[in-house]
């Protein structure tokens, strides 16, 4: 059981607060592109944002452990 949110599984490893918000973000640049990843990085209350990308307190947990078992995404620098 984890209860510290800033621990790290094993040493070196990334804490859990940024995993998630790696996952958000993995998750909507899958699915929505970059510019939607871009807005909501930008501003705004977090669940409105969320709910957006079709994140909500209710399914947070299942489509984050969803994207786990996912390929991470390879996004290329745009030369310009």
């Amino acid at each position: 059981m984890h209860l510290e949110p800033f621990e790290r599984f094993f040493a070196g490893e990334t804490s859990i607060p940024y995993m998630i918000g790696a996952l958000i973000c993995e998750r909507t640049f899958r699915l929505y592109g970059k510019e939607k990843l871009l807005t909501l990085l930008e501003k705004g209350e977090m669940w409105d944002l969320l709910n957006d990308v079709g994140l909500t307190k209710e399914n947070l947990n299942t489509e984050l452990r969803k994207e786990l078992l996912l390929p991470p995404t390879v996004a290329i620098a745009n030369s310009d």
